[in-house]
């Protein structure tokens, strides 16, 4: 029997563009402390120039390299276990932030960085950041510090950025919420119920003359294309490149936008370039020209997020308080349907794209078709609903007639101008419908090899008759770009060049039986796997058959 999926997975296959996604189900990849993370309390989660992952936690610092978390404790020179804060500067330096000091990674310790301020108040957030490796800024006790080093690459010199004369004429500045440094230098802030712009000295309060309303501003972030993001509680206003005023774009409903609970607001962009960010209950994603929502029917299990990160490879990460971390398995490549979305059930035999690029799914249950509007599997027009079950091919002949078979061997025709389906034929059960580039539909039962030759003058389904063939137990077939076909059964491995059938030997000790897969290269040779063999690859000259790799 071939094997069926459990959970349809299609990869790239839909677009969905309506603002909502639908109740499309997304996959979440959990890391906890059964992964090595020792704590659930995630305030923040970066990625380093050299591919590590850094997350600051309630119970220390850790680092992870794709395969286990280090921490990063006394020993190495972080003795608190709260940690609230992790960055990279651009020299590629570490710092992390606990409660009350701030540290720095040099020669593989960590370092206290020294203060004369008296206890320092530091807080999770968007309140570390540096102008130039040279340049740090922090956030201590809501007013802006400047953190330089010395002639000594291991002493540094801390004090306030702005002076009693420009906090005397800007008491904004003495109420800070974040720091964002841009890339020309520019700082943004948000300030008290404003929004605060410094460059080359000079101060600028930001209000609703320039389209910022009067609240508190908690992100700023510059996007790829140049746009300035803030973001408040409530509210999301963007500033276009070279405009003087920010616009809003908020995200509706309002009970969705509002954002509440112990996360930490973030912004952040996929490597298409959308920018994500938190709502009451999971995220948004800008697309262009709308918001598309996700949250707990799309499978987001999690709540209180702090941090939204792509990754070097355009993975999408979460760091979560309370929940660890989640990594969102094939972001942008695979989309999940499951019962929620119209199966039958989750156990899917087969998956066909037609050539009016409709999606067909069998399963266990029903046949039904992906509609993309709704984004729901329903019941085909012409097919009484869950009338045929366990489908294990469809395939679609050039008069656009459609052909369906389960591993009952139950073979299903429909007419092409009304698509109304009958059943055509009874053969033995089936593992396997293939379609060659000849048109031929070849049916692969358990009891030998039939086809139907030309399914839209002659649609009649015969057994073919080769003593090779007869009997066998068929899995699988492929075609090569020369028109040669493969057949593969439990045991055998055929080939039908023209109207030559010959069977190719295979090494009885290295296959073991079970073979349920083949492939054919471009270079022609064969990928064939399943079962006891594992997985192999073979070249077949004339009549002899080499491996040229075995698993």
């Amino acid at each position: 029997m071939r094997f069926a999926v459990s959970l349809l997975s299609v990869v790239a296959l839909i677009h969905l563009a309506a603002t909502g996604a639908g109740a499309q189900r997304y996959t979440f990849q959990h890391y906890e402390q059964d992964e090595g993370l020792k704590n659930h309390d995630v305030f923040k989660l970066i990625q380093d120039k050299t591919g590590f992952l850094w997350s600051a936690t309630e119970n220390g610092l850790f680092r992870y390299d794709g395969a286990e978390f280090r921490r990063f404790g006394t020993a190495e020179g972080i003795p608190e276990s709260m940690v609230i804060d992790v960055y990279q500067d651009a020299s590629g330096r570490i710092w992390t932030a606990s409660n009350d000091h701030l540290y720095y990674l040099a020669d593989g310790r960590f370092q206290v960085l020294p203060t004369t301020l008296g206890a320092i108040q530091l807080g999770p957030g968007q309140r570390l950041t540096s102008i130039d490796p040279r340049h740090i800024l922090f956030l201590n006790r809501n007013k802006l510090m400047l953190a330089q080093p010395t002639d000594d690459p291991q002493r540094w010199t801390v004090s306030p950025y702005f002076n009693t004369r420009q906090t005397t004429a800007h008491p904004e500045l003495l109420h800070l919420h974040n720091v964002f440094a841009d890339s020309d230098g520019t700082l943004w802030l948000g300030c008290a119920r404003q929004l605060c712009r410094v460059k080359d000295n000079r101060i600028d309060v930001l209000s609703e003359q320039q389209g910022v309303r009067d609240e508190p501003w908690l992100v700023v972030y510059r996007d790829h294309q140049g746009w300035l993001w803030i973001r408040s509680t409530r509210h999301i206003s963007v500033l276009a490149p070279g405009s003087g005023t920010f616009v809003a774009r908020d995200i509706t409903p309002e009970s969705v936008s509002a954002f509440a609970g112990s996360g930490v607001l973030t912004m952040a962009e996929d490597r298409k370039g959308r920018v994500l960010t938190q709502t009451s209950n999971g995220i948004a994603r800008w697309s262009g020209d709308r918001w598309q929502v996700f949250d707990p029917s799309n499978g987001l299990d999690f709540s209180d997020i702090s941090t939204i990160l792509s990754d070097q490879h355009g993975s999408l990460w979460f760091s979560t308080r309370g929940h660890g971390l989640r990594r969102w398995l094939g972001y942008d490549e695979v989309k999940n349907w499951t019962v929620a979305q119209g199966l039958g059930n989750d156990i899917v035999w087969c998956i066909f794209r037609d050539r009016q690029n409709r999606l067909w799914l069998g399963d266990d249950l029903q046949v039904g078709q992906l509609d993309e509007q709704q984004n729901r599997i329903l019941p085909p027009p012409g097919l009484p609903v869950n009338s045929f079950q366990k489908i294990d091919g469809i395939t679609q002949s050039s008069d656009n007639a459609f052909w369906f078979v389960n591993i009952a061997g139950h073979v299903l025709h429909s007419n092409p101008i009304t698509q109304r389906f009958k059943e055509f034929a009874k053969i033995p059960d089936i593992a396997r419908l293939f379609a060659d580039s000849s048109h031929r539909i070849w049916f692969l039962s358990r009891e030998g090899l039939y086809v139907t030759k030309d399914p839209v003058a002659n649609p009649v389904v015969e057994k073919v008759n080769n003593p090779l063939t007869a009997t066998d137990s068929f899995v699988d077939a492929a075609e090569g770009r020369d028109g040669t076909l493969w057949f593969l059964s439990d045991h055998h491995l055929y080939r039908l060049s023209g109207d030559q059938w010959t069977e190719i030997p295979l090494d009885n000790a290295v296959i073991q039986g079970q073979m349920r897969g083949i492939a054919v290269a471009s270079d022609g040779t064969l990928w064939i796997g399943g079962g006891l063999p594992g997985l192999f690859h073979l070249r077949v000259d004339g009549d002899r058959s080499g491996f040229l790799w075995r698993q």
